[in-house]
């Protein structure tokens, strides 16, 4: 029987298991992904290694026990580090050359064919009125006061609001973005009618009721540079990581002395990503 070969630089040697600097600094690489490291640090780094060492016995257990199971997960860890690796490399060779200028974005604007129109938007006051409220909802809009106090206390949808911290007033929102259902009724108020509280609705199981007041309406109007500039953004980024992935493979082409199929190119899909399973 051959003894096995140790490398020079492993730090841990055990029957099942050869850890190298090199794997180690690899696997603290892919942790920092998820987590804050400390390699500087003597007790950290002790305490990673010897979960490292946890993880691999408990990966071979696994492998032991569940031998199917376990093909099928490096099957699908394959393909998600195959899927990092692309990405990684297409940020190296594409994405770390492309700069996304104020003047690009505002060139881009001024060569749009037509302005886009942004549809009428509405601003409300919603809640979340819960069973044991409605009655104190419905005696308050009834009798037209306390409204405000009960309001206040009633919870909201804080991924809607305007303000930082959340109100419980909403952004401008279009008719689909109403919750509840109830954008329709929402968008054929009154624009002029900010101070009525509308019925009841329920939207969860009879426990939980929406309720709202219009507060602000915005008419339909031209879009702004600020308006588009995150999608003017993706349209010259788009631009840009095509013509410099053009370049990258005519420089990979001559220094490979390498011949490149422009047909099956075109027809891969945009995200790299992709092309493993294409």
């Amino acid at each position: 029987m051959h003894e096995e070969f140790i490398p020079d630089d492993s730090i841990v040697v055990s029957p099942h298991i050869i850890l190298t600097t090199l794997d180690i600094v690899y696997e603290i690489e892919y942790q920092s992904d998820f987590m804050p490291v400390k390699p500087s640090d003597p007790v950290w780094l002790e305490w990673f290694i010897d979960t490292t060492l946890l993880n691999c016995a408990l990966r071979q257990y696994f492998a032991t026990i569940y031998p199917d199971t376990y093909a099928d997960l490096l099957t699908e860890r394959d393909e998600w580090m195959m899927s990092i690796a692309s990405d990684r490399l297409f940020e190296d060779q594409v994405y770390s050359f492309i700069i996304v200028t104020p003047d690009l974005l505002q060139e881009e604007f001024n060569n749009l064919i037509e302005i886009p129109i942004i549809p009428e938007r509405r601003s409300i006051q919603c809640v979340q009125v819960h069973v044991d409220d409605v009655v104190a909802y419905e005696t308050a809009i009834s009798e037209g006061n306390g409204i405000d106090s009960l309001i206040s206390r009633l919870d909201f949808w804080m991924n809607l609001s305007k303000d930082d911290p959340p109100s419980n007033i909403t952004r401008p929102l279009l008719r689909e973005d109403i919750p509840g259902f109830r954008g329709d009724e929402v968008f054929s108020m009154d624009p002029g009618d900010t101070l009525t509280w509308s019925s009841l609705s329920p939207i969860f199981e009879n426990q939980m009721y929406f309720a709202f007041r219009l507060v602000e309406v915005f008419p339909p109007r031209f879009a702004t540079y600020d308006d588009l500039e995150g999608e003017l953004y993706q349209i010259v980024k788009g631009r840009l990581s095509e013509e410099r992935t053009q370049v990258w493979l005519e420089e990979l082409a001559e220094k490979y002395s390498l011949s490149i199929n422009m047909d099956v190119l075109q027809s891969l899909p945009s995200d790299p990503e992709l092309w493993i399973t294409f």
